[in-house]
């Protein structure tokens, strides 16, 4: 399954990009980018049976079908079902569907109403079914306390820049050369 996940999220980068009109080569480019960089920088992870990875693929995999379905009607309630799905597998992955939600408030007024109620009555019919399978006990796990340290935080943020500084590097190359050749491209057509 996380194998399938993985696979899943670079497939979803590439149908992404692809129809947001990026060329094919910076399709690609950026999904074999991500595949490099989860198998470089978390090979432990690559085929691990975690919850995290499937959630990541199904959230994405609805933000796809969102914007390949231009949000029709039955493109947004997918894409809501598939986010709730993702949700209920691994519940700190919220901010995709927050930040869509936001960007249709923004950008699609018109498709805010749908979008929310398919969202919202998803939700609602989410939560009855765990509460009738596991009864209040799932409630109350859900918002158990955590601790956190934000010296850990800090230190593995740190661990992650120093880590990715050339991947970085390679993705702001590649970004100024798709950046040059559009421009020179739009020079052309200009004279």
């Amino acid at each position: 399954l996380a194998t399938l996940s993985l696979l899943s999220i670079s497939a979803n980068i590439f149908i992404w990009l692809r129809g947001s009109g990026s060329p094919r080569f910076t399709a690609i480019f950026s999904a074999a980018l991500f595949m490099a960089a989860f198998s470089r920088y978390a090979p432990t992870y690559v085929g691990v049976d975690d919850p995290q990875l499937f959630a990541q693929a199904l959230i994405l995999t609805g933000n796809t079908l969102l914007w390949r379905g231009g949000f029709s009607t039955r493109a947004m309630i997918g894409a809501s079902f598939l986010m709730i799905l993702g949700g209920l597998s691994k519940h700190l992955l919220i901010p995709l569907p927050l930040a869509t939600t936001a960007w249709i408030a923004i950008y699609r007024r018109d498709k805010l109403l749908i979008w929310v109620a398919s969202s919202l009555a998803l939700l609602a019919t989410a939560i009855l079914i765990m509460m009738m399978l596991y009864g209040p006990i799932f409630f109350e796990d859900l918002t158990a306390g955590r601790t956190y340290s934000s010296h850990l935080a800090a230190n593995a943020w740190h661990r992650l820049i120093n880590d990715i500084r050339l991947l970085l590097l390679i993705s702001a190359s590649v970004l100024l050369a798709v950046v040059r050749e559009t421009s020179v491209a739009i020079k052309r057509q200009a004279t």
